[in-house]
């Protein structure tokens, strides 16, 4: 026997098993008898945090300035709660601005964008933040995020390039 079960909003829920058998030489004799089984199941619902960050272009001029979208996603079955998110602007970039789900505030290259409450099973919160490329390099962008259920914060990355300087000949 196969039992698959989908619990939606329950936390938890009885499953009673009866099993009925018989057995006699032949079946005007035969008596029927059963076993149950009782079990509680707990269902476990959890946040499933995911976050991404993806610059435009990939590639900037020094001078010019680059969008970075950072994307957390719940693809759990549980609200996430009490979601803060902080992103490193790099050594080579200059916070320009930036917006989305919530407000953000600059703090000499740390960005605290405000506290998301609660975001649901299924749900996306979208932020944008725009630098300006200062100095040629390689250069990475860091988003870092917490929230109630995670026990450490999650990072992720996105590399950008930075190239030139006043024109194309380097000087």
């Amino acid at each position: 026997m196969n039992l698959s079960l989908r619990a939606a909003d329950a936390e938890e829920f009885q499953l009673t098993a009866i099993a009925a058998y018989g057995c006699a030489p032949n079946k005007e004799d035969q008596e029927q008898r059963y076993a149950r089984a009782s079990s509680t199941i707990q269902v476990a619902q959890i946040p499933g945090l995911l976050i991404g960050v993806i610059d435009d272009p990939d590639v900037v001029r020094v001078g010019e300035q680059v969008e970075y979208t950072i994307t957390v996603r719940n693809e759990g079955n549980a609200p996430a709660k009490n979601l803060k998110l902080t992103a490193k602007i790099p050594s080579g970039l200059s916070f320009v601005e930036a917006s989305g789900e919530t407000d953000a505030e600059d703090q000499d290259g740390q960005v605290r964008f405000d506290r998301v409450d609660e975001l649901k099973p299924g749900g996306e919160a979208v932020w944008r933040l725009v630098a300006k490329a200062e100095k040629a390099g390689a250069v990475r962008l860091q988003a870092n995020l917490e929230s109630q259920s995670l026990k450490k914060p999650v990072k992720s990355e996105e590399p950008t390039r930075l190239f030139g300087g006043q024109d194309d000949s380097g000087q």
